[in-house]
């Protein structure tokens, strides 16, 4: 028991967080969620340990997550899963696995070497926005929904669609974050900006933005003509940069202090 003995954690819950990557979430909001995620546990006492898939330190986003209590698995030669849950899976209460290409992979090796609760974050529905995709991702998706304990979603919505699918699965929404603290009340701009965020790593949020900027904003143009769409985000595209034009800015990469 030497992960519960070197953080003197008889009696606490041990959770074990798996996502692709070290979360960013000035950057994304997948990473923003994970990160609360994080947080709420340790509020809530939990002994927590994040293993980064890819297993890549991150200069800044690392040591935020260790400031924060939590053991980060990453390095040149971290240990294998299957022998790091082996060695110690009795002692993991809960695992929680973020979106479908973690979850597939490391939730065998979960079960085999622990008893520990299994649940699967999906961050949202991925079949559903997949297009000619989507049958092969629902497959999974389902598979993935029967073999957890627990399935959460961030919308009340996608939690009920996916339990009128998967009847004999458990499912329930969770609020991911909020803000915990507000500015002051302020007037409106009296100007015609738009402004739209995204982390253009994402490929559904640059069709969102080429959407609208050719789609929708031709149309509040007719009507008002001094119209203007700021795009602000991290790593925008060669698509997005090319939507730059005498109704369209694109600025990035900022983070929420910038904006």
């Amino acid at each position: 028991h030497t992960i519960r003995a070197r953080e003197r954690g008889f009696g606490k819950t041990i959770v074990l967080v798996v996502d692709h990557k070290m979360p960013e979430p000035d950057r994304d909001a997948g990473s923003r969620t994970v990160q609360a995620m994080l947080r709420a546990m340790l509020d809530a006492g939990c002994i927590v340990k994040f293993w980064p898939a890819n297993a890549a330190y991150v200069p800044g986003y690392t040591e935020a997550l260790q400031d924060m209590g939590v053991e980060v698995f990453h390095g040149p030669n971290p240990p294998k899963f299957e022998a790091w849950i082996a060695e110690h899976g009795r002692d993991v209460d809960v695992a929680l696995l973020s979106r479908p290409d973690i979850a597939e992979p490391y939730l065998p090796a979960t079960r085999r070497h622990s008893t520990a609760r299994a649940i699967y974050y999906g961050h949202d529905l991925h079949f559903r926005r997949l297009g000619t995709d989507g049958p092969a991702m629902e497959v999974r998706e389902r598979a993935i929904w029967r073999s957890v304990d627990l399935s959460l979603y961030p919308s009340d919505e996608e939690a009920l669609m996916a339990s009128v699918m998967e009847p004999g699965a458990a499912f329930r929404s969770v609020v991911p974050y909020a803000f915990d603290r507000f500015a002051r009340p302020r007037t409106p701009p009296d100007n015609r900006e738009i402004l739209f965020v995204a982390g253009f790593g994402h490929p559904p949020n640059e069709d969102a933005a080429v959407w609208f900027v050719r789609s929708v904003l031709p149309a509040i143009v007719a009507q008002i003509p001094d119209a203007h769409v700021t795009i602000a985000g991290s790593n925008p595209t060669d698509t997005i940069k090319s939507l730059a034009g005498t109704h369209v800015s694109v600025v990035g990469p900022v983070s929420p202090a910038e904006l």
